[in-house]
């Protein structure tokens, strides 16, 4: 889909429908989304999209939205806005943002490249920093060669 050229168009992603209207289910778009408008999540449930996703601004106001598109990277040019209560699940390539804003989490999936921001980058692969262990009986730390590595 071709959102176009006008970064002040906003379009809304619902995830409301089903076979049943009283039922509201996870729905997927196997397809991308790309061009400048603004992008808006909404409806509580979990909307899939396993192509590239590029826009002006991404505001994820309720529910899920999973990006699953391995091959290339997303990029959101101005702000990512994660609503509280709401999610944003990267199984994609990378996702790179102007601005990271809102109290919602944002989930990287084990393995997969960063989510960018401004020059800082978040790896849910990156090494981190080990604790030495303490000793099971008398709780003192212990000594370990790996320690800080």
């Amino acid at each position: 889909m071709n959102t176009g050229t006008d970064s002040d168009v906003i379009i809304t992603l619902l995830n409301e429908t089903s076979a049943d209207p009283d039922k509201p289910g996870n729905t997927a778009y196997a397809g991308s989304i790309e061009g400048a408008a603004q992008l808006v999540k909404d409806g509580e449930q979990r909307l899939t999209v396993d192509g590239r996703v590029t826009a002006s601004a991404l505001d994820v106001q309720q529910g899920e939205l999973a990006l699953q598109n391995t091959k290339e990277s997303s990029i959101i040019s101005g702000a990512l806005n994660v609503e509280q209560d709401a999610a944003l699940t990267l199984n994609a390539a990378s996702l790179a943002a102007g601005d990271l804003a809102g109290s919602g989490s944002i989930t990287p999936e084990r393995g997969r490249p960063a989510l960018h921001r401004q020059g800082h980058s978040f790896r849910p692969d990156a090494p981190r920093k080990r604790h030495r262990p303490r000793h099971p009986e008398t709780g003192q730390l212990q000594p370990d060669s790996g320690y800080g590595q």
